[in-house]
């Protein structure tokens, strides 16, 4: 019995899988007791094989990979998806914008996707994942660990899968927590090399990753299923909002470097705390440094926040069921925390919240009507604020009027 199902398993991973039996075989070799060894020659198989399943049996023929990695094989599996999708996204792409040549896409696809229906297909492994990502913790785990280590590339899909975790409340502060170290870690990286030519020189290329891009394409998709990311991403948008930040240099050429040192204050015989507030330093070795201003944290927390506005505002224009959630958690953020004195904090004049509710009062007014009721609420609170920042609310709302 043992050795003829071993030579069976190993029969069956060697030769080839036809496509309109791929699904059903695996869902049936998953019910097969088998030793870890030939569990995992299975799974390496199925991975392998992913590339002849028909779009349309995609989503089946996933979500029994998803269910077989709880057996064995769930690193392959994970990165085997992800990477395979993320394919699927790049030839869909280049058709797309570029209508390039057949042999121009990645060899891995034989012919170019339909990006709608690539995006139609995601959407519903989307909802497998979630439901299998639910049973299984550590399929959960798994994707997130590939993100981490980068050993998937930072596609929407990829992206999407870990916004469909961060539905369940276990991973929810872990994966957004990923999400915010990686965007702004390579934000860190980029501001550096705006900060210091002898990097750019050195690394030529921009330390700035595809998750930002991938977060603005994810939000953008209306397609079916793809519902089930949007409020995550919402969730994420609003943590990348910094409370306050430094505006971007608009010279040419400007840059950031850090403020000054508090050894550096202490030379010229200021406090730690000084009020006088210091002047950055420049360093005029020329190739080596920029001149620049501001600092690299600087930088990184204006690029999040402008990265957030854009993605609020994708999301508050092209999907209406999560304008009354976007602007109340705005209106949060406007208002801010009661300070010692017990009253709201004055709201800086970069503040990105506010800037995005001019906004979108600006484009789209008719659309921030329909939630009068929360901007209502937001009018209860000016007895309590500062007077310039509740003069700056009223002057937002008052296009309104």
């Amino acid at each position: 019995g043992i050795e003829y199902r071993h030579r069976i398993i190993n029969k069956l991973t060697t030769n080839n899988w036809r496509p309109d039996w791929a699904t059903a075989l695996l869902q049936n070799l998953r019910e097969v007791n088998m030793t870890s060894e030939e569990m995992l020659m299975v799974a390496e198989k199925a991975i392998q094989e992913i590339k002849i399943i028909d779009m349309q049996e995609l989503p089946a023929y996933c979500y029994q990979l998803f269910l077989f990695s709880s057996k064995a094989g769930r690193d392959e599996i994970v990165r085997g998806v992800i990477k395979y999708i993320s394919k699927l996204e790049k030839s869909a792409r280049q058709a797309t914008d570029f209508a390039l040549s057949q042999q121009d896409f990645d060899p891995v696809v034989e012919e170019s996707v339909d990006e709608q229906a690539l995006a139609a297909v995601e959407g519903t492994i989307l909802h497998h994942f979630s439901f299998s990502a639910s049973q299984d913790d550590h399929l959960a785990k798994e994707v997130m660990s590939a993100v981490k280590e980068h050993s998937v590339p930072s596609s929407p899909f990829a992206v999407s899968l870990l916004l469909v975790l961060m539905k369940v409340q276990r991973h929810q502060a872990g994966v957004l927590a990923l999400i915010k170290s990686t965007i702004g870690k390579s934000y860190m990286w980029d501001a550096k090399r705006v900060f210091s030519q002898w990097l750019v020189n050195v690394s030529p290329s921009s330390g700035v990753c595809d998750m930002s891009e991938s977060m603005k394409e994810v939000v953008s998709r209306a397609a079916s299923g793809w519902e089930v990311v949007l409020e995550s991403a919402v969730e994420v948008a609003i943590s990348l909002l910094p409370h306050q930040v430094v505006p971007l240099l608009k010279k040419a050429g400007a840059a950031y470097l850090p403020s000054n040192t508090g050894r550096e204050r202490k030379e010229r015989g200021e406090g730690e705390d000084s009020a006088t507030p210091s002047r950055s330093r420049s360093v005029e070795k020329e190739g080596v440094f920029k001149r620049a201003t501001g600092s690299p944290s600087s930088y990184t927390n204006a690029k999040m926040g402008q990265l957030a506005s854009t993605l609020l505002e994708i999301l508050f224009r092209r999907h209406d069921f999560l304008r009354e959630a976007i602007l109340a958690k705005i209106i949060e953020r406007i208002l801010g925390k009661a300070t010692t004195k017990g009253r709201l904090g004055e709201l800086d004049g970069e503040d990105y919240a506010i800037r995005f509710l001019q906004r979108i009062i600006a484009k789209v007014p008719a659309a921030v009507l329909d939630s009068v009721p929360k901007l209502i609420d937001a009018l209860e609170y000016l007895p309590y604020m500062e007077e310039q920042a509740a003069m700056k609310l009223i002057r937002t709302l008052e296009p309104l009027a």
